[in-house]
């Protein structure tokens, strides 16, 4: 294993001890003692559903005999802090930002979750992207909004974290999906594989999404497809700064025919796990067990700077009960999807979910 991988391992190897930490009160684990553990990612032909497959082939050889390391395909940024809440995940990928909101019950959360527990922080950065076909005759999201285009507009499903950023995008343009839909256009939430195709025979021509420099469907796209990445006017990108967003610029060359930077929100990956001090484990059989540890105490992410951490990646620490501080300031922003497609596990992680089930590293 090169230098990188070693480094990589180590960290996340830190991350999921500080889980199972957790999930026994503090109490190490007898050695020998089988891991049952369920990642919650995103769907197929995204980075994060990439980022599993990787992480998980690169730690289930660290694990007792027996063991098992579940990537869940589905959900998103959004979801995945209810996955973790309601104990159908241990671990899962998400934007700080998404969340500080779950922690808080702010935007896309009606109830607070002020247990989640951060464990590693600026995994990379992404980019809310807008991406238009060039036979569509678009300059501008301004220019959608002032001719009232009638466009298809494609994202991902409700749950992602791109399509609630896609929302609030279009709400500080001052319009929706209602409008658009009025204006003879329409939205279609869907997966990777159709968003790819009707952008490529032109039945979508418009589409938005967080996405990192190598993201796989968004190369695809800009491979097979003359496109066009729409700025963010200045007055926008700082509304969503309110909100928690990072204000960056995808540099040119990023993707495929992008020539110049593109200035727009930013956000970075995540690593969160399960409420502290909670054991909640779901076998793989199903049945979920949960009690309260006597003497929990977790550390609430209030205590961390998460205001940091949204531009820079801040302290997150992981400090399940009895654990102490495992890790501080760690960015793990090396890894990416360019690293991850080239990692030897990745072919059979992906080679086991070809139909978008959960795939068990056993």
């Amino acid at each position: 294993m090169n230098r990188f991988n070693a480094t990589l391992l180590r960290w996340l190897s830190i991350a999921v001890i500080a889980v199972l930490l957790s999930v026994s009160g503090g109490r190490p684990a007898p050695a020998a003692e089988k891991v049952q553990l369920r990642m919650a990612t995103m769907f197929l032909g995204s980075s994060w559903y990439v980022y599993g497959a990787s992480i998980s082939a690169l730690l289930h050889k660290q694990f007792p005999k027996g063991s098992s390391f579940d990537i869940l395909p589905f959900s998103g940024a959004v979801g995945n802090m209810s996955l973790l809440e309601q104990g159908e995940a241990n671990l899962a990928l998400g934007f700080t930002v998404m969340a500080n909101w779950a922690h808080k019950g702010q935007h896309a959360y009606k109830k607070a979750m002020p247990n989640l527990r951060g464990l590693i922080g600026k995994m990379d950065q992404y980019f809310l992207a807008v991406a238009v076909r060039k036979d569509a005759g678009i300059d501008s999201i301004d220019q959608i909004v002032k001719e009232k285009k009638p466009l298809s507009w494609v994202t991902v499903p409700v749950g992602g974290g791109g399509e609630f950023s896609s929302r609030r995008l279009m709400a500080h343009y001052g319009f929706s999906y209602d409008a658009l839909k009025g204006w003879g256009g329409k939205v279609q939430n869907t997966g990777f594989g159709a968003i790819r195709s009707q952008m490529k025979d032109g039945r979508a021509q418009i589409v938005s999404h967080t996405v990192p420099a190598g993201h796989p469907s968004m190369t695809e796209i800009t491979t097979t497809t003359d496109i066009k990445f729409l700025p963010l006017r200045d007055d926008v990108i700082a509304a969503l700064q309110k909100e928690g967003y990072g204000r960056t610029v995808m540099p040119a060359g990023t993707f495929r025919g992008q020539d110049k930077d593109v200035p727009t929100a930013g956000l970075h990956t995540t690593l969160p796990g399960q409420p502290a001090g909670r054991r909640r484990l779901r076998g793989r059989q199903g049945g979920v067990r949960e009690h309260q540890e006597d003497g929990a105490r977790p550390r609430e992410l209030q205590d961390v700077s998460l205001r940091e951490s949204l531009d820079r990646g801040g302290p997150w620490r992981a400090n399940p009960p009895g654990s102490g501080p495992l890790l501080q300031r760690k960015g793990l922003h090396e890894i990416g999807p360019r690293y991850c497609s080239t990692h030897p596990g990745f072919a059979a992680a992906a080679a086991r979910n070809r139909h978008g089930h959960p795939v068990s590293l056993s």
